[in-house]
């Protein structure tokens, strides 16, 4: 396995203990860290102290990554994965440019704005979609022009008009070329919690 640690700031201590921690699950586990220049991103993009710059840093996937990578399974830092995700990673995109699983809001939220965004797409039967778990085809994006360039002309087109961020944006772009996994591979326990839902269920 190999992984791809997109990162701004991290020390070289702070990447040999994550250097460490993948090794010892699997000695021919691999880190490789792409540092990302942050003067990549307008500074029009709207991001907070909660939700930083780094959520935009998924787009720049088909720009970093080495020519040989033709997919690539994207992780939030907050995702804990618990059981094997091999199948998950191993999905025929079946043409699709992703995989991904239903966001808890799968129609957006309710505002005039948010529903504005998206009115086309919903009429469609879209499924806003969560950006934390998403399974790049990076070969086929890259076929079709999908590049770092691209998201940010499309940011600027919706006049950074982006309530969630990159999310919105890959929401927008993208609506028509996804397909959707189990829930599973996304489960937020918290939103469950209160609904009384458990894991087996």
């Amino acid at each position: 396995m190999t992984v791809f640690l997109l990162h701004n700031e991290l020390s070289k201590t702070d990447i040999d203990n994550l250097d460490t921690l993948i090794t010892s699950f699997r000695k021919d586990n691999k880190l490789i860290p792409c540092h990302i220049d942050r003067n990549m991103f307008p500074s029009e993009l709207p991001y907070s102290e909660r939700i930083s710059l780094e959520t935009y840093y998924r787009l720049a996937l088909t720009t970093i990554l080495p020519d040989d990578v033709d997919r690539i399974l994207y992780l939030d830092v907050d995702i804990i994965v618990n059981a094997p995700i091999a199948d998950f990673y191993h999905t025929d995109f079946n043409h699709s440019l992703f995989v991904v699983c239903p966001d808890i809001k799968p129609h957006g939220i309710d505002t005039p704005s948010h529903q504005e965004m998206f009115a086309e797409a919903f009429s469609h039967g879209h499924k806003y979609f969560n950006a934390g778990v998403m399974l790049f085809n990076i070969k086929e994006l890259r076929k079709n022009g999908y590049n770092l360039d691209y998201y940010m002309n499309a940011a600027a087109n919706l006049q950074y008009k982006l309530q969630f961020h990159d999310q919105d944006l890959l929401n927008y772009v993208h609506w028509q070329h996804i397909q959707y996994a189990n829930e599973r591979y996304n489960y937020c326990p918290y939103v469950h919690f209160l609904a009384g839902d458990t894991y087996e269920q």
